[in-house]
């Protein structure tokens, strides 16, 4: 799901769903039992990582994986 963000190709629509995937996260915070903690977590990780790394390409640097 995280690499959506690299699918648009305009920056600010990208910067909507990421904003969109924060809201839904914040708001099912709540409800998350223990059993799917993990799985949540990793999600908001991945997320987190490839926005950095969509926001890093827009202003211009050089990010190399690795």
């Amino acid at each position: 799901m995280s690499e959506f963000v690299h699918c648009f190709k305009n920056f600010d629509t990208s910067i909507s769903f990421i904003s969109a995937f924060f809201a839904t996260e914040a708001r099912e915070w709540s409800g998350t039992d223990r059993l799917r903690m993990d799985k949540f977590m990793m999600v908001s990780d991945s997320m987190v990582f490839m926005s950095t790394v969509s926001l890093s390409f827009a202003i211009g640097l050089v990010c190399i994986l690795g």
